[in-house]
């Protein structure tokens, strides 16, 4: 069985479970994919700026008997400030199940804020 895959196909949102060297299976349109080989990874900021501007969520302040020395304080913000939005690329090749026909597909990761939920997955099937 062949896969035909069109010349650019919208990456389409998907649940991933990750292992220790990165993802192990994906879930995508119902069917349950098993990744075979990591081809490569890396890591890019995010371009989207409805998602940066959304995904800025402000820090609660501490008044409680617990404060922080104020330079301290004040080197966070400015951390916090400066590290744009990062979005996670995997490159992998996938099939659906263990005797499937193998593809190559692109997983990117968006990382949630930690008071927003879990992270944003989307898998787009990469022409060969």
């Amino acid at each position: 069985m062949t896969i035909a895959m069109p010349e650019h196909v919208d990456a389409e949102p998907c649940d991933v479970l990750r292992g220790g060297d990165g993802p192990v299976y994906f879930l995508l349109g119902g069917q349950l994919y098993v990744v075979h080989e990591i081809l490569g990874r890396w890591i890019e900021p995010d371009v989207e700026p409805r998602r940066a501007a959304s995904r800025r969520v402000p820090a609660p302040r501490d008044t409680g008997s617990r404060q922080r020395a104020r330079g301290e304080a004040a080197e966070d913000e400015e951390n916090e400030e400066s590290e744009p939005p990062q979005v996670e690329h995997w490159l992998v090749v996938a099939s659906v199940g263990r005797f499937g026909t193998p593809a190559v597909f692109r997983l990117q990761r968006r990382p949630a804020p930690p008071t927003n939920g879990p992270d944003t997955w989307t898998a787009r099937a990469e022409k060969r």
